[in-house]
């Protein structure tokens, strides 16, 4: 029984959980507010307490269902929140969200949709500047949100209570108006990050465990009952390597490099080109001699159809269902990984929310030379290896579908990796007209 369709989410709130992973999270907070007055609202201290909450180790979900930010300043005001957001360790679209950033024309958050959110949060912090009788406080208290109020509200104690947690936080004297002397006080912390991850503590100390709520979600019988009895357990720590050829001349270096760092490779190789293909046979016995000298397992598929976009990766994926790998990397023949990548390679396969591993390319050249940023977009370059995972139904960028989320968005779940994979594909002028003939070839 899924709380969500038992009780009648709105699909907007059904896919910020999605996105944001809710049914994983230790601490959830939905923060109602106008964009053109998220600063009075005291959006700054939230974001300093869920930092704290996430330097204590705690999983969390931040949701900032903003109005009003379709203008160009205010999606500068919000970029710059995100920066600053990033510097403190927090991630976008992992640890919080703007749900401007999901509604078409950067729309508000239907107010369904805002209270289904309010039934699976479990924290309030609210550090406004100046209140009387503020509405999302109640909404909060009346679905059992832990309240974490600012000192300086004298509404506060009124609305919270004393079962709240109360903090110092700027705030404006009642009676005074705006901009005249006595108005703003200004709270200065002589160590802003110690005095948070004391308010941090208090939150962990008393906030309400939800987790009970998704105990049979979707997700979560799939997860720990169905794909187990469908497909297995997979091969714990056991890394595959996934990779296509066909003509790029410098595939069996690359083909080399991975076979070192997997335990399995698969290798899928293009038709011969006097069959129809781009597949050319020195380069596939290059890459089987130079693989007897590596200690890793290797399976080598010989296609036998033209070459499809996506089906030449889903030949690849399904080869890994008797191996069930718990990681695999993927890459074109034309691309090579470094050690930047395999540290963080590590940190991905600790990273226990993160199912895909999203890479940015750095084009090589042998005579340095500038040419076309290509592609230029992030791509998967690994993921978790899970049952039921595909490439059917494929959009792009090398992103699998899991059978629970069948419409890839590499904004969930994604380790964005600080580090670039190398491409090759204009490595020297003859190998870039190669490429760019091979493309139009194909039609893409």
């Amino acid at each position: 029984k899924d709380y969500r369709s038992f009780n009648n989410f709105h699909k907007l709130a059904y896919r910020v959980t999605d996105i944001l992973n809710v049914q994983k999270k230790d601490i959830i907070q939905i923060f109602p507010h106008c964009t053109t007055r998220m600063d009075s609202k005291g959006i700054d201290t939230v974001i300093e307490v869920f930092a704290a909450l996430k330097r204590r180790g705690k999983d969390i979900a931040l949701v900032f269902a903003n109005s009003n930010s379709s203008t160009k300043s205010m999606q500068k005001v919000i970029a710059s929140k995100k920066k600053k957001m990033k510097i403190m360790g927090l991630i976008d679209k992992k640890d919080y969200l703007f749900t401007s950033d999901i509604i078409k024309d950067h729309g508000s958050l239907p107010r369904k949709a805002v209270a289904n959110l309010f039934q699976i949060s479990n924290v309030f912090v609210f550090a406004s500047w100046r209140e009387v009788s503020p509405n999302v406080v109640l909404e909060a208290k009346i679905n059992g949100n832990l309240l974490v109020m600012s000192k300086g509200l004298p509404c506060a104690k009124e609305f919270a209570g004393k079962d709240a947690i109360y903090f110092e936080a700027t705030y404006k004297t009642p009676g005074i108006q705006d901009g005249l002397k006595g108005d703003i006080k200004k709270v200065i912390y002589d160590n802003k990050k110690e005095y948070f991850n004391i308010i941090a503590d208090k939150i962990i100390d008393r906030v309400q465990d939800k987790s009970y709520l998704w105990e049979f979600s979707f997700n979560n019988i799939w997860e720990k009952q169905f794909a187990p009895l469908l497909y297995g357990h997979s091969n714990s720590g056991l890394v595959a390597g996934i990779m296509s050829i066909s003509w790029f001349p410098l595939s069996a270096e690359f083909v080399t490099d991975l076979a070192r760092q997997v335990d399995h490779l698969v290798l899928w190789f293009d038709l011969p080109k006097d069959k129809g293909g781009a597949g050319d046979p020195k380069i596939l016995a290059d890459c089987k001699e130079r693989l007897k000298e590596i200690d890793c397992t290797v399976e080598i598929i010989e296609s036998k159809r033209k070459w499809s976009q996506w089906k030449w990766r889903e030949d690849l994926i399904r080869a890994l269902d008797k191996v069930k790998p718990e990681y695999v990397i993927t890459l074109d023949s034309d691309e090579q990984l470094d050690q930047a990548f395999y540290e963080e390679f590590e940190q991905f396969k600790r990273d226990k929310y993160s199912t895909i591993f999203m890479s940015m390319p750095e084009m090589i050249t042998a005579d340095e030379r500038e040419v076309d940023k290509t592609p230029a977009c992030m791509h998967c370059k690994a993921f978790k290896w899970y049952p039921g995972i595909t490439y059917k139904d494929y959009k792009g960028y090398a992103i699998p579908n899991l059978p629970v989320r069948p419409v890839p968005d590499y904004h969930i779940n994604s380790f964005y990796a600080k580090s670039k994979y190398r491409h090759y594909c204009y490595y020297t002028p003859e190998i870039e007209q190669m490429h760019k003939e091979n493309k139009e070839w194909r039609g893409i």
